[in-house]
């Protein structure tokens, strides 16, 4: 059509985006392969030869990103609607915030919903179930029932959607007494719980042991007429089996193949597991890895496999042997599982020596053992049983111990600290500095990029977003990693990665956070520059250069892109230059 000297107006691109969005349907996988950047490239075009957009086109596009898990694009699309005189809603935000949710990216969602506040747009119902959910999948429980309580207060009215969310929550994280409150609370409010209420319960309360009262809600399920479906009686039926009432669970799944349901694959599991416990097998549940291999006892001509954790009390040939409950790791080591540890000194001195022997016997190599807290007076017997110390987090001691001869061959703790500098620059050729309050004497008063630490579990460039919005109370969006400096024995022998980002600021009035910045502004290049310890360190003035050359577009840096690994089936963010079809550049193979 463009060949023939056709010039494509918006129905146009709008179907061809349309359409390329829509061959997600057919298999995500293509999307995520291409089809997504097909569609992205047809709408830059779109952007770039005309002045004013469709709603239509950005809708679309904006659900072809969410649905390729690009959710820094569908940000920035949001951010720029405005600029096409697209007017944004709640409809839009809420796409975003579900594919942020399924991603865990948390920390985009707060900031999401908080410009999204602050353009006048009013959260609804969907909004905010899913963000409780969201919040729920990382175990932010507060926040959780903090955005609940704000839900009500604003006069928006929870369904039965938001209470399962927050029972869910609240269930996962040990809450039961909240959450079956919160249960009640919803039938009072004159909402009728649904098949998804009673399963998470029932899950909730059979995870914690408490199957009378798993049994129970299972009972009160079918007096009020909701009917289980095949999820709720997997649940029930797993928490009857791991609790050893065979008898129940068979009765159990009787009534289940009475009502008609079909088992699945997740029903046989449980049902080879019953089958097991009848013939005397009793194994370690896998909770993380797969499960450490079963202790096999021949006696009167039977194999008894007992669990780790077992007692064995029915052969007379060995007597009691207790080994500590464990599992395996991906390398041929065992990792000690902190909530099974004996309560006393004794019963732990104990139990350590003899799976010790046990996991030696049986070829294992590393062994990881956790303590909490609240069992500190647990580490002096295992140094004195040959641990050593291999790091420490709030809460607890890691230990291991390196069962075979020669020496250990376990990872040592964390080589690296990881920061971030973010080098953020306005319309008027200004860049964003600060001056630190606490610092070295030789740093004092210099004016510099906002840096700081990247946080447990956050990504690189949500680090340098939030380091910017905390010092200076800027909004901004991440462009690339320009650069990163690599130094050694920077802090407690710790060697340190710094990481240069770009970043493109979204507002503009400052406010400093006095806890930690003197003062921020925004500082005009030559002056920033001229600066006589930028001139003199020539670690400063290359990072400076190298910014500034990306900022004209001389210099291109790695961006963001989240790639699926098949190694963990997890979605992680892979840093990459400009690919062949942006260069025009094909490399030979």
């Amino acid at each position: 059509m463009v060949s023939k000297g056709c010039v494509l107006n918006l129905i146009a691109f709008n179907t061809i985006i349309e359409a390329l969005g829509k061959n997600k349907m057919v298999d995500k996988s293509l999307c995520k392969s291409g089809h997504a950047s097909e569609a992205h490239s047809v709408f830059c075009r779109m952007w770039n030869s005309h002045e004013k957009g469709d709603r239509d086109a950005f809708v679309s596009m904006l659900e072809v990103l969410c649905n390729a898990e690009k959710t820094l694009e569908a940000i920035d699309l949001l951010y720029m609607m405005p600029e096409k005189g697209i007017v944004t809603d709640v409809g839009m935000y809420n796409v975003v915030f579900s594919a942020l949710g399924k991603l865990k990216q948390v920390s985009f969602i707060s900031n999401l919903f908080d410009k999204m506040k602050a353009s006048g747009i009013i959260p609804d119902v969907f909004t905010y179930n899913i963000m409780i959910s969201s919040y729920g999948r990382v175990g932010l429980v507060d926040k959780a029932c903090e955005l609940f309580e704000v839900m009500e207060a604003s006069g928006c009215k929870p369904d039965v959607v938001t209470y399962n969310s927050l029972i869910n929550c609240l269930g996962k994280n040990g809450d039961l007494d909240e959450a079956h409150m919160l249960f009640k609370e919803m039938q009072e409010k004159g909402y009728d719980p649904d098949v998804f209420t009673y399963s998470i319960l029932i899950e909730c309360f059979g995870k914690c042991n408490k199957v009378e009262m798993a049994c129970s809600l299972f009972d009160e399920m079918i007096s009020v007429g909701c009917t289980p479906n095949i999820v709720t009686y997997n649940i029930l039926l797993d928490c009857l089996e791991r609790r050893g009432k065979t008898e129940e669970a068979h009765k159990l799944y009787e009534t289940m193949k009475q009502q008609g349901l079909i088992p699945d694959s997740i029903t046989y599991s449980i049902l080879e597991r019953l089958e097991s416990r009848s013939q005397r097998t009793v194994r370690i549940r896998s909770t993380f890895r797969k499960p450490c291999l079963k202790l096999s006892i021949f006696s009167n001509g039977k194999t008894l496999s007992k669990g780790s954790n077992a007692a064995i009390s029915d052969t007379p040939l060995l007597g009691n042997i207790d080994v500590l409950d464990a599992l395996e790791d991906d390398y041929g080591g065992v990792v000690v599982k902190p909530t099974s540890l004996p309560n006393t000194s004794n019963a732990f001195a104990s139990s350590l020596q003899s799976s010790l022997s046990y996991w030696s016997k049986q070829g294992k190599r590393g062994v990881w053992l956790k303590i909490q807290e609240d069992q500190a007076d647990l580490v002096p017997i295992a140094i004195k049983a040959g641990f050593v110390y291999h790091h420490a987090e709030p809460g607890y001691v890691m230990l291991t111990f390196w069962l075979p001869d020669g020496p250990p061959g376990l990872p040592s703790t964390s080589l690296h600290q990881i920061g971030v500098g973010a080098f953020v620059m306005n319309d008027k050729n200004e860049v964003l500095v600060v001056k630190e309050g606490k610092c070295p004497s030789h740093c004092s008063g210099i004016w510099k990029i906002p840096t700081g630490f990247v946080d447990k579990f956050e990504d690189l460039f949500s680090g340098a977003i939030r380091e910017v919005r905390e010092e200076t109370g800027i909004e901004s969006c991440f462009l690339d990693v320009v650069a990163f400096r690599h130094a050694h024995q920077v802090l407690f022998d710790k060697s340190d990665i710094l990481f240069i980002c770009t970043l493109k600021a979204l507002s503009f009035d400052i406010s400093v956070d006095e806890s930690e910045i003197e003062a921020a502004r925004w500082m005009p290049v030559d002056e920033f520059v001229s600066q006589p310890f930028h001139q003199e360190d020539e670690m400063s003035k290359a990072i400076i250069d190298i910014c500034f050359s990306a900022h004209q577009k001389c210099y291109t840096g790695l961006a963001a892109h989240q790639v699926m690994s098949k190694l963990d089936n997890r979605v992680a963010y892979l840093y990459t230059g400009d690919t062949r079809e942006e260069t025009g550049c094909v490399p030979e193979i």
